[in-house]
């Protein structure tokens, strides 16, 4: 594998530890995807736990994979990995700590950073283990606008202003401030539904410029609506959802980590995306943006 000369190597050998998270798996592939680009953009090696949470997902098996290849590009310098500095960056209570703390060393939103330099070598690996699975698409990613409701287990919560949490992490991470999930309320930054008015919003802006696509949802399995009368997707699989999420040019998200993961994996061309914290920490929506998104709240 060839390794992007983006900064001097480190004079002396450190490793980053990654850890991972007690939470569901787009919160853990974030966290994942964080410490990853951490490591690579310095040329840190990598150290991880062979049993690391959603390790059998394909999307975990992805990013293992690459770690591995990569890995291999720096064995001769950490031969002896006893003689190297540990560097741990996970706070694993704070996605937001540990999330923007990378986007403020990168100064560059995480997926724009992604997309150029490690998307080429871990998509195929996805497809690759997509295939063992014997995944199948029931869309065509090329006409399709893909909505994904988070709903399930926070139904009935309140919906909230994103903008105001938004634009409080954004505005610490353009001051190059340290963001911490505590230092904001629980009311006004956690992965709640939207509205059905404003998604539907979002889909009519959508199908003004795609006006031939299908509208299709993905949801969580469960007996309850979706509040559309547009075809859904449901299935006990998450990574099969996520893997359909990943495979559409044109995508709407809910507030959720989940969404938020396949922005990594995924095709899309066109995306909506609404606005909070999770979101800004990441770097969207801060001065380090170049990822061109249409934002909502």
């Amino acid at each position: 594998m060839e390794l992007f000369p983006i900064v001097k190597p480190p004079e002396k050998k450190i490793f980053l530890k990654m850890l991972d998270r007690c939470d569901r798996l787009g919160t853990n592939l974030v966290n994942y995807v964080s410490q990853i680009i951490h490591a690579y953009n310095n040329h840190y090696f990598i150290l991880f736990e062979p049993d690391l949470n959603y390790g059998n997902s394909i999307f975990v098996k992805s990013l293992t994979s690459f770690i591995e290849l990569y890995n291999q590009t720096l064995q001769e310098k950490y031969a002896n990995i006893e003689e190297s500095e540990e560097l741990v960056i996970c706070n694993d209570s704070d996605l937001n700590y540990t999330t923007s703390l990378t986007v403020r060393h990168l100064k560059s939103d995480l997926i724009s950073y992604f997309k150029q330099y490690l998307y080429k070598y871990i998509r195929p690996g996805l497809e690759s283990y997509a295939l063992e699975k014997n995944y199948s698409i029931p869309f065509d990613p090329k006409k399709t606008i893909l909505v994904h409701l988070r709903l399930e287990d926070v139904m009935t919560w309140p919906n909230y202003d994103g903008r105001i949490c938004s634009g409080h992490y954004a505005w610490l991470i353009n001051n190059n401030e340290k963001c911490e999930w505590s230092c904001f309320g629980w009311k006004y930054n956690r992965q709640t539904p939207l509205p059905t008015q404003t998604i539907q919003y979002q889909i009519d802006d959508a199908l003004l410029k795609y006006p031939d696509y299908e509208v299709v949802i993905i949801t969580s399995p469960g007996n309850y609506g979706t509040g559309f009368s547009y075809r859904s997707i449901r299935s006990d699989d998450e990574s099969y959802d996520l893997y359909l999420l990943s495979n559409s040019e044109v995508i709407i998200l809910s507030r959720s980590n989940f969404s938020l993961s396949s922005l990594f994996f995924g095709m899309a061309k066109e995306v909506y995306v609404p606005m909070w914290g999770h979101l800004a920490c990441i770097g969207p929506c801060t001065k380090f943006d170049n990822c061109n998104f249409n934002y909502f709240y």
